[in-house]
């Protein structure tokens, strides 16, 4: 069975990975159409193309996002 974030919810994020639209909702604590509406308007890190119908985003991106809201230091 693959695994994805929503199986693992107690886990980090991990290092250099993809993560789906699903996946950055749940570790952002926002709606899939807030996601998007915030790239669309260069507010959230864009997603990676994987094909026409498969967007990702770089979980790396997504983290320091996440550590910039937060107002942490994760260069420190």
């Amino acid at each position: 069975m693959k695994k994805t974030f929503k199986h693992q919810k107690n886990q980090a994020i991990v290092s250099d990975a993809f993560l789906r639209l699903s996946d950055v909702a749940l570790i952002t604590a926002m709606g899939a159409s807030t996601i998007l509406a915030w790239e669309k308007a260069g507010k959230f890190p864009p997603a990676v193309r994987l094909s026409a119908g498969k967007r990702v985003w770089y979980s790396e991106h997504v983290r320091d996002w996440v550590l910039e809201r937060a107002g942490v230091n994760h260069d420190a």
